[in-house]
């Protein structure tokens, strides 16, 4: 209390003096900035009083080893810089060393619950969601004003890739709430994010797919508009890796959105094989649709194909064969086109996309059951995910580092942001 008494009086006045100096003006910024000075002044002393209180941790000549169990003894102290947003604090800690395993450890550090890195408390938390949502190029002025110093942009890196391997090893995940008689869809798709990979060939333009999966409860859709849908709870999981290994982060998402004890589980996609693949080898019981706006450029280019580009038939050809599938229909669309396959053979490959989906284009009868029949969702997540950050002009990415900020990016889209860090406060012990 009594340093907060000085700074109202003797430091209120040379804290004006020096911002408004600095700033070369007067006004209600600089009065404002000199109050901003003095809070964080006010803050930081706090803070080292605070730490200091703690005795550096000491807890007597020996302590158990976390590692083994043995016996630590105590070596000394040693010093240690704490960034916080408000300034740096050299912190002394108790120091000790494993007769067994030879481990060491600062009872202090686990105390305060710090970790890896000189950025501590909210200011690790700022950085990390600084790095989610600001392209790198543009964070030294948006650190400037949030923070009060364009130094912290030179971290954001480092902590994006640090955070997100303790957001890893921290098992955090988000869950749907269980409801009876839950209608619960999984989306999935792939959206390319430009890497700095070798390229394999002269066709590879160093793009790689982040494969990404989508999952809520049919409860949790809300109605805006007729034309807009907002889903309250999400599960969204993404990470440039292969189907195989895909297949462990698919199973997750739907263990955590209580899948097994879904009522129904419907699976939303495009046409790639590798997604319906993996679909029918985990959820051979989900009912599996072929997301609706994925066949539309198919039937276009038939009509296109058929009838030659701008001609006036085009577009009635592919209304009614539009009409054919959503009354179930779609055999009637694949017999159509077998008619026009001796005169156009560059039909050819358009004909087994009908035929290979056949089964899962039986849209009259999901929309008569109340299923979406459209993927939007997962898309809209997509371009979230990476346009609304990776794919910024000139963006090349370690595939380490883009899949740390899809991590990172995946916990901000789905709104769990604030439930992760609130784990990390009770890290003190």
């Amino acid at each position: 209390m009594k340093r907060q008494a000085k700074l109202d009086t003797k430091e209120l006045k040379v804290a004006f003096e020096v911002v408004a100096g600095r700033q070369g003006g007067r006004g209600i910024f600089a009065i404002e900035d000199a109050a901003e000075e003095i809070a964080r002044r006010t803050k930081l002393a706090h803070i080292a009083e605070q730490i200091a209180s703690y005795e550096r941790g000491y807890v007597g000549n020996r302590r158990r080893c976390p590692q083994c169990g043995q016996w630590q003894q105590y070596k000394g102290e040693r010093t240690r810089e704490v960034v916080f947003d408000c300034g740096t604090v050299t912190v002394v800690r108790a120091y000790y060393v494993c007769l067994g395993c030879g481990a060491t450890s600062c009872p202090l550090d686990e105390q305060l619950g710090l970790v890896e890195g000189k950025e501590q408390g909210r200011l690790r938390e700022k950085l990390a969601l600084l790095a989610v949502v600001v392209p790198y190029h543009q964070a030294p002025q948006v650190c400037q004003t949030l923070l009060g110093s364009a130094y912290h942009a030179m971290t954001l890196r480092r902590v994006a890739l640090r955070e997100a391997a303790r957001l890893t090893a921290s098992g955090h995940h988000q869950t749907l709430p269980q409801r009876e008689g839950d209608r619960l869809y999984l989306e999935v798709d792939g959206h390319l994010c430009p890497t700095r990979e070798p390229k394999d060939g002269p066709d590879d333009h160093g793009y790689r797919e982040a494969k990404a999966v989508l999952a809520f409860s049919g409860h949790d859709v809300a109605e805006v508009s007729k034309e807009r849908h907002e889903i309250l709870h999400k599960i969204l999981q993404a990470q440039i890796t292969d189907s195989e290994a895909f297949r462990s982060l698919f199973t997750e998402v739907y263990r955590h959105a209580h899948g097994e004890r879904a009522a129904e589980v419907i699976v939303l996609a495009d046409g790639a094989r590798w997604i319906w693949t993996l679909v029918e080898d985990l959820l051979p019981h989900a009912v599996q649709i072929l997301d609706f706006s994925h066949a539309k450029p198919y039937l276009w280019e038939a009509a296109k194909i058929i009838y030659g580009e701008g001609s006036a038939f085009v577009t009635p050809w592919v209304k009614e064969r539009e009409t054919l599938l959503l009354e179930d229909k779609v055999s009637q669309v694949i017999t159509h086109l077998h008619a026009f396959l001796d005169i156009r053979p560059t039909l050819a490959p358009i004909l087994p996309y009908f035929a290979q989906n056949q089964h899962r284009m039986h849209y009259g009868t999901y929309r008569q059951k109340g299923y979406f029949i459209g993927s939007g969702a997962i898309e809209s997540a997509g371009k979230q995910l990476a346009a609304g950050r990776i794919k910024g002009p000139g963006m090349r990415w370690n595939v380490t580092e883009v899949n740390a900020l899809l991590k990172l990016r995946c916990v901000f889209l789905e709104q769990s942001w604030q439930t992760y860090w609130e784990t990390q406060g009770p890290l003190a012990a």
